[in-house]
């Protein structure tokens, strides 16, 4: 389905009453917190996690699926050094048959290596992918009909990197520069303040076990909206 062509209230027709809140961990659709060390793969476990999850509130089958096999083989994106998510699942829907390696078989290493990517052990069944228009509302609107999205955000402050608890709030955040991938896997209220659930990918002793609630409806902070995607599979 193509949810960029909707509009929110032909979205919310779909979906029903918009829930005021959504974690879609307690769906069983979120996989462990994964650690993407000193690689800059942060786009692979961003990726991964994302398709992790349309795959199992599609087909009930929750992978854990393999970044290192996305770093070594992606020949569009730059390794440990950056890509994008779209970029990413282009790669995976024309060169790898729209297949993704597991991690038991294709462990993560947290270096480029050269690609040993296996059709034959390949899973999941990827087509391509939809983008969100840069809008929270519809962001919203989306992740409650459609489940996680992988975003691109500003994670360069020191307040971002040294997040403990509560409702990340920097307005001072920019919306421009987009360095970091990371997995909108819900959204909230905590004491009036609104937030999306996101997954990192830093570990589970980072944040909230791996997790951050940042601020929504703040105007886009750390364009959180701006380049949202979301894999569609078979």
């Amino acid at each position: 389905m193509n949810f960029e062509s909707k509009t929110i209230k032909e979205l919310e027709t779909i979906v029903g009453d918009i829930p005021d809140e959504i974690d879609y961990r307690t769906k069983g659709a979120v996989n462990e917190i994964k650690d993407q060390k000193h690689c800059g793969s942060c786009w692979a476990f961003g990726s991964c996690a994302a398709m992790e999850s349309s795959w199992f509130l599609k087909h009930g089958t929750l992978y854990s699926l393999s970044e290192q096999c996305l770093v070594d083989c992606c020949h569009d994106c730059l390794g440990c050094h950056g890509c994008l998510p779209s970029l990413a699942f282009e790669y995976v829907k024309i060169f790898m048959h729209g297949l993704f390696e597991t991690e038991d078989n294709y462990p993560y290493q947290a270096e480029h290596h050269s690609c040993k990517f296996d059709k034959t052990r390949g899973v999941g069944k990827l087509t391509g992918y939809h983008k969100c228009k840069s809008n929270e509302d519809q962001l919203k609107t989306e992740v409650a009909a459609n489940g996680p999205y992988a975003v691109m955000i500003n994670a360069d402050s020191e307040q971002f990197r040294l997040y403990s608890s509560g409702v990340f709030d920097n307005p001072k955040c920019g919306k421009i520069i987009l360095d970091h991938v990371v997995t909108v896997i819900g959204y909230g209220v905590e004491d009036g303040k609104d937030y999306w659930l996101v997954r990192n990918s830093w570990g589970k002793y980072w944040g909230l076990e791996g997790y951050i609630k940042m601020s929504r409806n703040k105007d886009n902070q750390c364009g959180i909206a701006t380049e949202a995607v979301i894999p569609l599979i078979d």
